[in-house]
């Protein structure tokens, strides 16, 4: 039937996105490694069109995977500096 033809493609569809996805993840572990879940997460707020905050100590590569990202998706990278007081 028309449904199931549309199910099917729609299940296709989703199956390649959730492939590309895994592929940027997948390259950007080339040049940050150990972080797979915020790779992930943040790969997941791009793809649903979110916003992302990173935080976290100096070092912890975040301007790096903000870069990747950004490089993956062929789009601009926004990085802003906050400091706090110790």
């Amino acid at each position: 039937s028309e449904a199931d033809i549309l199910a099917e493609r729609k299940s296709a569809a989703l199956k390649e996105a959730g492939q590309k996805l895994n592929a940027v993840c997948d390259n950007i572990e080339t040049v940050l490694f150990g972080v797979r879940p915020m790779v992930e997460n943040a790969v997941a707020a791009i793809a649903a069109g979110g916003s992302i905050l990173f935080e976290g100590p100096p070092g912890g590569g975040k301007t790096t995977l903000s870069v990747a990202l950004s490089q993956s998706f062929n789009t601009e990278s926004n990085r802003c500096l906050l400091y706090t007081s110790d």
